[in-house]
């Protein structure tokens, strides 16, 4: 795809199957998307060179467009197997960046996803998804920056997200692992699934609680606990 905004209004951009999608450099290329989605992933098929945001302008926090459903930027729905590659993803008003739907995997190299307020960076449920060198950013009043009802790898990547009521890591049923990454925040909770830190930084301002630290050490280079304080 050439250098340029492309505008989708409320639709989407749905992949097919073997079929790349590469722009031009990300901010150089963007395709934007004020509905449910922006682009929906295909299977064996790669998202690389591009920014995708989805400016949809559903209340945060209340659903998007309905209780029981959210707005992602992409989504990698069931039985999709897809990549994304140096891509920045990025969401205004809470909806989410990036969702995995269960039976579904997505693996994510370099590159950045952001959001802000009501938002969780990566919303993977059921499905599984692995991210390097990829950078999360979910600042705003309960932002998650991982929710986990699947399973997440997470490997030299940096989430950050901010105060009032965020968690920086999630797992709901599901289990996230980390390996040499940066894990800033307020909070980072399991229940019911398991999140697993080795050799990370992890700077907390709340609690951690039930997590697993290995050869962790918070900003000052101070080795942490087991239970990551």
């Amino acid at each position: 795809m050439e250098p340029g905004i492309y505008d989708l209004g409320d639709e989407a951009l749905v992949m097919r199957p073997f079929v790349d999608i590469e722009g031009s450099g990300q901010g150089v290329t963007s395709i934007t998307s004020a509905g449910v989605f922006a682009v929906i992933a295909a299977s064996d098929a790669e998202i690389r060179e591009l920014t995708v945001e989805s400016t949809s302008p559903h209340p945060p926090g209340l659903g998007c467009p309905t209780p029981l459903q959210d707005c992602y930027a992409v989504l990698v729905d069931t039985g999709v197997d897809a990549k994304i590659t140096n891509a920045t993803i990025h969401t205004t008003s809470g909806t989410f960046p990036l969702g995995v739907n269960p039976g579904s995997t997505v693996e994510v190299n370099g590159g950045s996803i952001t959001c802000a307020s009501f938002c969780h960076g990566v919303q993977v449920d059921g499905g599984s998804a692995t991210l390097k060198g990829t950078s999360i950013t979910a600042f705003g009043f309960l932002s998650r920056g991982v929710d986990a009802g699947g399973t997440v790898n997470l490997i030299n990547v940096t989430v950050d997200v901010g105060n009032g009521g965020t968690k920086a890591l999630q797992a709901l049923g599901g289990t996230i692992n980390v390996h040499n990454s940066i894990i800033r925040g307020e909070h980072i909770l399991v229940a019911g699934g398991q999140i697993n830190i080795g050799a990370s930084q992890v700077e907390l301002f709340g609690s951690a609680t039930g997590a697993t630290c290995v050869a962790s050490y918070d900003s000052s280079f101070t080795p942490l606990g087991a239970n990551c304080l």
